[in-house]
């Protein structure tokens, strides 16, 4: 698909280190980018601002599976493995562990804090029988959202009422009217089906921008507030999985990669971290509370 929205060149930040990255956030508190290499469980960590052409993440494994790293209002970690959401302390010791119940076709593939202390997390089932569930501060666990197959994108709006949504094989990231009780009104914000690869993870800027990591279209894409087209990212490797906007003033948008069902060799750079400066500035990650 040929387009006339400017294109921004990223740069690489790390070697090919992960398997399968995703879920990327800014720690304010410790100054460190962190996302999750998932079928290692491993939390790989760096400072942005590291000089150097390639920068070395330090790592620690905390689960057999991590999908998702979000932080704590006590200052903890809340991380997603295959079939739970495991609430860590700050030094990753687990605390306590909440089961997600499972459909038949895997495991938790993306969450998200939201305003009021809720956490949403989504797992995979390519059959279609996936579901959304909504953790509530107090520890319930409810079903918001069923009939899915790849919950990726998760974000509420800037004002806090409109929930983003990506069901990859939808090829499009819908929004939702939310509130209180829920999410409602489920709408097509932005229509992918003629972009090159498919919806994946996605990040919010502080004007409601949504920046859309594109898995094998080597991408990202950006949308202002109204779902216009403003940018495109390239990103020189097959598979962008997750965006986040990170630094001190969260003007720094890294890109994670994946190796998965690639071939030995056929990407050099699938698995290394990614960075590029947009221009827009992002917004913290939502802590779960706790």
């Amino acid at each position: 698909m040929t387009t006339d929205a400017p294109r921004i060149q990223s740069r690489q930040l790390t070697a090919p280190v992960a398997d399968h990255g995703e879920g990327p956030i800014w720690d304010a508190r410790a100054g460190l980018a962190r996302w999750v290499d998932m079928p290692p469980g491993i939390i790989r960590e760096l400072d942005p601002a590291a000089g150097g052409p390639l920068v070395v993440p330090r790592e620690r494994r905390v689960a057999d599976f991590a999908a998702i790293i979000r932080p704590r209002s006590s200052g903890g970690w809340v991380v997603c493995s295959r079939d739970a959401i495991l609430l860590m302390d700050a030094d990753f010791s687990l605390e306590r562990s909440i089961a997600v119940p499972m459909g038949p076709g895997g495991g938790v593939n993306g969450g998200a804090g939201g305003r009021g202390g809720l956490f949403w997390c989504g797992p995979l089932d390519l059959g279609g029988g996936a579901r959304l569930f909504r953790r509530h501060a107090g520890g319930r666990l409810d079903t918001v959202l069923t009939g899915l197959t790849i919950s990726n994108g998760i974000s509420a709006t800037p004002d806090g009422e409109r929930m983003l949504y990506v069901d990859s094989a939808t090829e499009r990231v819908d929004v939702f009217d939310l509130d209180a009780d829920g999410i409602h009104n489920r709408r097509v914000h932005i229509d992918l089906a003629d972009a090159d690869g498919d919806p994946d993870g996605l990040a919010v800027d502080a004007t409601g921008g949504v920046w859309v990591a594109m898995w094998g279209g080597r991408c990202v894409r950006g949308y202002d507030a109204d779902g216009g087209l403003v940018a495109i990212i390239d990103v020189p490797t097959i598979q962008p999985s997750a965006c986040a906007f990170v630094g001190a003033d969260l003007r720094t948008l890294i890109i994670t990669t994946s190796t998965q069902d690639l071939l030995p060799g056929q990407d050099a750079l699938a698995g290394a971290l990614f960075a590029a400066e947009p221009g827009v500035t992002g917004l913290p990650p939502l802590p779960l509370a706790g």
